[in-house]
């Protein structure tokens, strides 16, 4: 009974450690990258989301734009509202963002918390883009036919009778207070967007640092299962040499599982379609995030090869060293079997024995030995003889 329960034990194990350790290592390189908020931060820096972010949500508003409305086709108008919100405040407010969703996955905090305040920078590009508007419509020329209204961005003639200075500082006033555009310059985690149902993205999600929770302990549970298979198979194997060879092969051939999937789902399939991307990339805002998933897709497969190779080098290791002791254990099961006590050569003696030569091999034998004569033995006192009567 005991022998059919290793013997399953074995079998089981055996189709285990394959799963396991693929999982074990592709899980914990992609929760090793994900769960490290440098990661996500580095990917917004090296797909420059924010030198983009101010131009893709200008793309996105100027196709709805109305005649009247800041016309965001205007390069001049594109580097005001640029300098008004420059790169290094976006990322500053974006990382502080980033860390405030980490602390409350993280269970640090109960709900996600950080303050961003863009009233200076929207005070900023109330008084830019008037200042801009008026001066571009003081160099034009007066107007042959006054009109009822007029707009000082687009208007190629100058109306008379308008106070420039006071109309200025009227439109700095109407776009510093446009709930149209940044409705709210101070954000915190308490006044977050709200959906349809009336939750906020952390009400909705309420269960999501539980499940991080879990997702960060599985590739220790996976690696914990793993070595547990590769412990049984191990000290259940009858031979544990062949049980060491048997996992030098298996993580050599897991290794070039890992090492293949990547290359295939990460870059012969996306050269290969290609040509759909541009067509599924979404609007220009979208596109920001698709890209920084893209280096964090990439990071995560430079990962996955380098873990796969260390993999090999482990496996191949094992192999190496195994095979050595295999065959070194054959030569000695020789050798005690036949007397002698190598195959190869005369055996090294130490300093203070004698040489062993071919007449002087140590063969097994029933002969009585005519080279030394055994020692007389003293008789035990036990077994003196007794005088008799």
């Amino acid at each position: 009974m005991m022998k059919l329960v290793k013997q399953i034990a074995l079998y089981v194990s055996s189709y285990l450690v394959h799963i396991l350790l693929f999982a074990t290592v592709t899980l914990g390189v992609f929760v090793v990258l994900v769960s490290n908020p440098l990661t996500i931060k580095q990917a917004l820096i090296d797909s420059s989301a924010y030198d983009r972010f101010i131009p893709a949500i200008i793309k996105s508003n100027s196709a709805t734009q109305n005649s009247n409305a800041i016309p965001l086709n205007d390069e001049k108008v594109l580097e005001i509202i640029q300098d008004s919100f420059p790169a290094d405040k976006l990322k500053v407010s974006s990382e502080m963002v980033i860390d405030g969703i980490y602390d409350w996955l993280n269970k640090k905090t109960e709900t996600v918390n950080f303050s961003i305040d863009f009233t200076l920078n929207k005070a900023d590009l109330g008084n830019s883009l008037a200042s801009y508007a008026f001066s571009r419509l003081a160099a034009q020329p007066d107007c042959t036919l006054q009109p009822i209204e007029f707009n000082p961005f687009i208007d190629t003639c100058k109306p008379a009778g308008v106070d420039f200075a006071s109309e200025q500082s009227k439109l700095a006033q109407l776009i510093k207070t446009d709930e149209g555009f940044l409705k709210e310059t101070k954000l915190s985690g308490s006044n977050l967007p709200k959906g349809r149902d009336g939750k906020t993205i952390v009400e909705r999600f309420s269960g999501a640092p539980q499940i991080y929770g879990w997702l960060t302990m599985l590739p220790w549970l996976l690696g914990g299962l793993t070595i547990a298979s590769i412990a049984t198979i191990i000290f259940l194997s009858p031979r544990r040499l062949l049980a060491w060879q048997w996992l030098g092969k298996t993580l050599v051939t897991t290794s070039i599982t890992i090492i293949i999937t990547p290359i295939i789902f990460g870059y012969i399939l996306p050269n290969i379609t290609d040509a759909y991307r541009t067509e599924l990339g979404g609007t220009s805002s979208e596109s920001l995030i698709n890209d920084a998933i893209l280096i964090v897709s990439k990071q995560i497969d430079v990962l996955l090869i380098l873990a796969g190779l260390l993999l090999a080098v482990c496996g191949l290791t094992i192999l190496f060293f195994s095979k050595i002791a295999v065959r070194r254990r054959g030569y000695s099961i020789v050798a005690a079997k036949s007397g002698l006590l190598t195959s190869i050569g005369p055996k090294k003696t130490a300093a203070n024995t004698k040489k062993i030569t071919e007449e002087t091999v140590p063969l097994q034998s029933s002969e009585i030995s005519v080279t030394k004569k055994p020692k007389k033995r003293k008789k035990s006192q036990k077994y003196r003889k007794i005088p008799l009567e």
